[in-house]
């Protein structure tokens, strides 16, 4: 039975199906060493580790993108940060749809009054058109031994599978670090990087006959195998 060829058939058609062949997002990976193709607001910039000690890359990149700062992420509870920090770009998904993906490694600082108990909040936020598709809290409590000590998530990935749409959507990542049910001293900032969007081309025609008579042929043989 020639399984193989169908299973490779199915395997390619996938691979054009989830636009896993690749991304088409330009300086998705900020090694431009700035904002091109993206619209920065707020304590929004493009660092490298020599500029910021606490930036650890990822896959060998040299850059990430930085929303919010240190110095700036400590602040009095009552007196939320009027600054917006976000960063924003077009995407043009297609008739077909597509693959968004990147990673993210989120820091945070807060500073607790011993013997009582506070909430999360809202660390960082990341939507496509306005709609939410991210929310990633900061912990209010977490294990130090000073201080001085600040939460770090690690690199963490997610992926998006966009919908097929005619009309470029916007997609903007925000720190969203002023949230106000933490009843003291907080604030968050976050590295950003890879972002990718691979466009999912629809399966091409030939190919999609090729796995529809595979399958087909191998089920019937899978019929008559059963009944020797």
């Amino acid at each position: 039975m020639r399984l193989p060829a169908l299973g490779t058939a199915i395997v390619v058609c996938a691979l054009f199906g989830t636009g896993v062949l690749g991304s088409v997002l330009t300086n998705g990976d900020f090694e431009s060493g700035n904002f091109d193709y993206w619209t920065p607001a707020g304590y929004s910039d493009v660092v490298s580790h020599e500029m910021d000690p606490r930036l650890t890359t990822v896959d060998g990149s040299t850059y990430a993108a930085r929303l919010g700062q240190e110095a700036q992420a400590v602040h009095i509870i009552g007196d939320p940060d009027p600054v917006e920090t976000s960063i924003k770009r077009t995407l043009d998904p297609g008739s077909a749809g597509g693959v968004l993906s990147f990673v993210y490694n989120l820091y945070a600082w807060s500073a607790i009054l011993s013997g009582q108990e506070y909430d999360n909040y809202q660390a960082m936020s990341v939507t496509l058109n306005g709609q939410e598709i991210l929310s990633v809290d900061a912990p209010a409590e977490y294990d130090r031994t000073s201080m001085a000590d600040v939460y770090e998530s690690g690199w963490q990935e997610f992926t998006y599978v966009l919908p097929s749409t005619s009309d470029p959507v916007e997609l903007a990542f925000y720190n969203t670090e002023s949230g106000t049910d933490v009843p003291y001293a907080h604030g968050a900032w976050l590295y950003l990087d890879n972002v990718g969007f691979a466009p999912a081309p629809e399966c091409p025609p030939a190919l999609l006959i090729s796995v529809v008579g595979a399958f087909g042929w191998g089920v019937r043989r899978l019929r008559r195998s059963s009944r020797v």
